[in-house]
């Protein structure tokens, strides 16, 4: 399914920060990170429903919710570009059942070091 990455009605943006759940290997942090932040983007009615939505997608990621900032109603598509492209490529293409799409993510070690 593609979205019209041009019609933001219900999307919402939060700057998210998250950590590995056990030593397993997980497809968003190579081995020697601990954690990441960055912008993820979910589709929702209302923004009660945000925190959840993005929690279990950080879960099925194999991934734990730290903190959520800065959580917003889209204004544009434009405003969402220059925030983070990646995020706004991948709004454009959505995949079906899905609501949460990520955006650029920045990686840190267990000791502070990226």
């Amino acid at each position: 399914m593609t979205t019209d990455p041009h019609t933001v009605e219900h999307w919402w943006l939060a700057l998210v920060t998250f950590e590995r759940r056990d030593a397993s290997p997980t497809e968003f942090l190579p081995d020697q990170c601990q954690g990441a932040a960055g912008w993820m983007a979910c589709r929702a009615s209302n923004g009660e429903v945000v925190r959840d939505l993005i929690e279990a997608a950080l879960h099925e990621a194999g991934v734990r919710l730290v903190e959520i900032s800065g959580q917003t109603p889209a204004e544009s598509i434009d405003y969402i570009q220059e925030l983070d492209p990646h995020l706004a490529m991948n709004i454009g293409t959505l995949e079906s059942g899905k609501s949460v799409v990520w955006g650029t993510i920045r990686t840190y070690r267990a000791d502070g070091e990226a």
